[in-house]
């Protein structure tokens, strides 16, 4: 009798908990008290890798409710409605009867000094680079082949618009949707099948208390890839044991007809597309995920606009031709400097439509430049977005790409769903927060890694920093540090000028005698010549650092590792990364005059990278790859990238037991070498 009043009093206890605190709640105060001393930076579980057997399953009503992530698998292959895969090929047809014919051929002006140009710099000769005219005749055009092209994309818009989405209306339903729930979208194939497995171990690890346990993934595997199942049906429930990831194979919703022109440039629009996921995280192999998505996908800004993306580190360069061809209309009028559009616009240095960077006037694509490593999306507001971007992929190579990029670096699809959300009048809000840089000095002729203690003493000439990896930051945040921006900056300038006019007016007593403030206030804000001269002395103070430093608190949520990216393959031949491997000295006449400053392998991110999350994601990575690779001697096998190029050299088990022990070596001296608690 005791033990049956024990378990109504611990239901009833459960039920006041739960009626006062909500289910997500608890699962919150589950996983704080799991991970006190963690030091991460956010959310960050670090215990047992079972917590998703204390937690309800995907599908009950509060498992990521807010999120709306998806309850369970995508449809099988077998269950893609055929009406469904018409609709893509109709696209692709659509694609295939407007392409556009021949190529960019119009060669680069010997006049054009168009170089990259960070989004805060104030150098007067690169910021005069960037006006209409300069960006306009650095590849100029003849009008007729503006024309042509114009018409072109009127004609593909028009189709879009009247024939592609009524064709989507038509097959989408309440009763049988074509996309539905949330969920991440990674496009493999070949090596970067591969790179997707830590990518993965990194979502399940670091994506909050709801997501890590509940949200889908779906690797896209391109045609020519396809024997990357055995790496999709036997290692990935490895990996991901809560059968939440899956690969879907292009081959299986294209015939192969349609599949012939298929490149890889047009992989992530396609990957967007034939995802089930109504909203849609798009994540490049290579770009990890180390702090929390929780909220990721009903934050408040994304319901605004229903697409989010995130800055490059360049000011943008596209040719104005591309407006005209696109019917973009953009005003002689100056509309923000550089990313800053909070702050009073008399303050900037410069105001001459003629004399300042285009992408500064009104109607023009806002400064940075996209970097498509991530990009947030609800196809519900967005599909034709996608689908006019998979236009300007097509045609990307032979036109839109040179338009876009003006040869300077990244050009590619980058920009393309920025540009196609503009033509479309669709909103979206691009992250302020600028991207930053992660990596390490090292000597400036072999780029090997100088130790932190040497770092100080070593001379300027000798060492350089090198940029392996892109930090991206939460955009839930980054809004919130926005409107701080709109607030503080807005405010400061009015109190100063408030502070000016009272200080003109006990100067100038006489001529508000026998008034009271209000009134005396009244009468110096109608006096022009005081309001002009405060103007006048506050433009010399304008920075566009005061903008940017709202933004330094932003956390970090992608890593974007590309430069080298996490190939064991190439890093094992090149011995990259290492004091004495082969890179060291590739390009010494005599190796053996080489003193290496340390001995095996060191790390590629700085020593405050620890302060970013507590997520030591090179060990978790180079641990993984010694889980699937290592084992056994033949584990390479189930990789087709690697059993291309293992099985091409003359000794194929003797390189893959090198490539082993590159991989073995690396993780002892990781884990040597990682941080108090850190989690891998």
């Amino acid at each position: 009798m005791k033990r049956h009043n024990c378990v109504i009093l611990a239901v009833l206890f459960f039920v006041i908990v739960f009626s006062i605190f909500g289910g997500d709640s608890i699962k919150q105060l589950y996983d704080i008290s799991s991970g006190i001393g963690s030091g991460s930076f956010g959310e960050e579980y670090n215990g047992s890798s079972d917590f998703s057997k204390v937690l309800p399953d995907s599908s009950s009503a509060n498992s990521g409710a807010g999120d709306n992530v998806s309850a369970g698998l995508p449809a099988n292959v077998a269950e893609i409605r055929s009406e469904v895969k018409d609709f893509y090929k109709e696209i692709m047809n659509t694609l295939k009867e407007t392409a556009l014919k021949g190529k960019f051929e119009v060669k680069k002006a010997e006049d054009c000094k168009l170089s990259d140009t960070g989004v805060d710099s104030t150098d007067p000769e690169k910021l005069s680079n960037l006006t209409k005219d300069k960006l306009r005749n650095c590849f100029p055009m003849a009008d007729d082949l503006v024309g042509e092209l114009k018409a072109a994309h009127g004609t593909f818009k028009k189709l879009l618009q009247e024939k592609l989405k009524p064709s989507y209306d038509k097959i989408n339903s309440m009763e049988k949707p074509v996309y539905k729930d949330a969920g991440i979208s990674i496009v493999g194939g070949g090596k970067y099948t591969l790179m997707a497995l830590p990518l993965i171990k990194s979502i399940r690890a670091n994506s909050g208390i709801k997501m890590k346990t509940s949200i889908p993934i779906e690797i896209v595997i391109p045609p020519a890839d396809s024997e990357d199942r055995k790496v999709c049906e036997n290692i990935i429930p490895t990996i991901d044991p809560s059968g939440l990831t899956k690969c879907i194979y292009l081959s299986d919703y294209f015939d192969s007809e349609t599949l012939k022109d298929i490149k890889g440039y047009q992989l992530k629009s396609l990957s967007l597309l034939i995802s089930s996921f109504e909203k849609v995280l798009l994540l490049d192999a290579d770009n990890y995920v180390i702090n929390s998505l929780d909220n990721f996908f009903d934050g408040e800004i994304f319901q605004e606009t229903r697409m989010i993306l995130w800055p490059d580190y360049w000011r943008r360069a596209h040719s104005p031709r591309l407006y005209e061809i696109a019917d973009i209309k953009v005003q002689d009028k100056l509309a923000r400097y550089s990313v800053d559009y909070i702050t009073n616009k008399i303050l900037y240095p410069e105001s001459d439509p003629s004399k300042i960077p285009f992408h500064d006037l009104e109607g023009a694509i806002p400064d940075g430049s996209t970097e498509s490593g991530q990009l947030l999306v609800d196809k519900s507001s967005h599909l034709e977005t996608l689908i006019l971007s998979l236009y300007y992929n097509y045609n990307g190579p032979s036109y839109f790409y040179r338009l876009l990029g003006q040869d300077l670096s990244g050009e590619g699809d980058k920009d393309t769903f920025i540009l196609a959300a503009t033509v479309l009048n669709k909103r979206y809000y691009q992250v302020r927060t600028p991207v930053r840089p992660q990596g390490y000095w090292g000597r400036i002729d072999n780029e090997v890694r100088i130790q932190d203690d040497e770092l100080e003493n070593t001379d300027s000439s000798k060492k350089q920093f090198r940029g392996v990896a892109m930090i991206q930051h939460d955009y839930n945040e980054d809004k919130n540090f926005d409107r701080i921006a709109r607030e503080t900056l807005g405010g400061s300038v009015n109190n100063e000028l408030k502070t000016y006019r009272l200080d003109y007016m006990k100067n100038h007593k006489d001529l508000f005698k026998d008034m009271d403030e209000n009134d005396a206030m009244k009468k110096v804000s109608d006096i022009t010549e005081v309001t002009d001269k405060f103007w006048e002395g506050m433009k010399g103070k304008y920075s566009i650092k005061d903008f940017l430093s709202f933004f330094q608190f932003t956390t970090p949520i992608f890593l974007h590792s590309n430069l080298p990216k996490y190939d064991p393959w190439e890093l094992s031949i090149s011995g990259d990364l290492m004091y004495d491997g082969k890179k060291a000295t590739k390009k010494l006449e005599d190796p053996s005059t080489y003193v290496p400053n340390g001995k095996g392998h060191h790390r590629m991110y700085t020593a405050s990278f620890k302060d970013l999350t507590n997520y030591d994601l090179e060990l978790a990575n180079w641990k993984l790859f010694d889980d699937v690779l290592c084992k056994n001697p033949d584990d390479y096998l189930n990789f087709s990238y690697l059993t291309k190029v293992i099985n091409a050299t003359e000794s194929p088990e003797k390189e893959a037991q090198n490539m082993c022990k590159y991989i073995k070596d690396r993780v002892e001296y990781l884990k040597l070498s990682t941080w108090q608690n850190s989690s891998s």
